[in-house]
């Protein structure tokens, strides 16, 4: 198999093993904060980004005989506020939609059409992600960041974020 075909698959690993830390320190930093939604939001993501890599390293060696390990390079930023928070996951989700566009492409361009198909699968459910992230900042931003209201909305994320864990 071609060397820049490896390091392509070798990126969406990455990518994935990446945001498995990002979620998991950010899920912390709001279980600290005492917001269990944002916390159950995050956990939820970032098994979801490790279940998607593990699939993928396991389907690589299936299909081609590589075992890819993730270089686990991501230092989540210190993030002081719920605002910091939210940039940080949009800007996080949004490089995700850019490096998964175009490793996925590459992928489809050389042929291997399954591999970039899989590297693109997540993109609609990040594309939402990013939306509701949006939605959220735009909603805080215009109650003032209100705690009272940032707790209502926490208990709401938390409600549905818990029935997805079952």
């Amino acid at each position: 198999m071609e060397t820049d075909i490896i390091k392509l698959f070798k990126q969406i690993i990455e990518k994935n093993a990446n945001g498995e830390v990002f979620h998991d320190n950010i899920s912390r930093m709001a279980h600290m904060w005492g917001l269990q939604g944002f916390k159950r939001l995050h956990r939820y993501n970032s098994c979801e980004d490790r279940a998607r890599r593990v699939s993928l390293q396991h389907y690589i060696i299936d299909r081609h005989g590589e075992n890819l390990e993730p270089d686990w390079t991501y230092e989540t930023p210190l993030i002081k506020s719920i605002e910091e928070m939210l940039d940080e996951y949009i800007k996080w989700e949004e490089s995700v939609i850019r490096e998964m566009s175009i490793a996925g492409n590459m992928l489809i361009e050389k042929g291997y059409v399954v591999e970039g198909q899989k590297a693109q699968a997540c993109l609609c459910d990040v594309t939402n992600e990013i939306i509701k992230a949006k939605r959220c900042k735009q909603d805080f931003e215009k109650a003032g960041y209100n705690w009272e209201y940032i707790r209502i909305v926490d208990k709401e994320i938390h409600d549905k974020y818990k029935e997805l864990e079952k």
